[in-house]
């Protein structure tokens, strides 16, 4: 498989992962709402967090759909992921109580199934992003590069 197009496929595949938590967050915008509210962590900025989550996820949706910004989007996906497992982490390790980890599809997984979930996006936006790394230093050459 060429690497252009294993990049792609995972794009889509991340892409459509962050359309759904968008698109699931915005349906049900009041239990998510809630959900954060009652967050040992995050119910100071429930409000905030409520909008900011999921127009996040659609702007990195849209990065990962578009070639020149796919690198970005695929960077930015891990970095939110990271973020998520960070603070499913200090839940189960830190939290007085852990609250509901509801969410669309993905709600059987339970806190520790959403960090394998998540540990398997990370993994293959790494992936991805040391291919587009590649390839993009093929594509231009440093001076150093092309004397050798």
């Amino acid at each position: 498989m060429k690497k252009s197009t294993l990049i792609e496929i995972i794009s889509v595949l991340m892409a459509l992962l962050w359309a759904y938590a968008a698109c699931s967050k915005l349906v049900h915008y009041e239990t998510f709402k809630g959900q954060l509210n009652n967050s040992p962590f995050l119910y100071f900025v429930s409000g905030l967090l409520a909008i900011a989550v999921p127009l996040i996820e659609i702007g990195i949706a849209l990065l990962l759909m578009i070639n020149n910004t796919r690198v970005k989007g695929l960077y930015l996906s891990v970095i939110l992921l990271s973020l998520f497992i960070i603070y499913i982490i200090a839940i189960l390790n830190f939290a007085p109580r852990i609250p509901c980890s509801c969410g669309g599809l993905i709600q059987a997984l339970g806190w520790k199934g959403h960090i394998f979930f998540n540990l398997f996006f990370i993994i293959i936006g790494i992936i991805a992003i040391k291919l587009s790394g590649d390839k993009e230093n093929r594509a231009y050459p440093t001076k150093l590069n092309s004397i050798s």
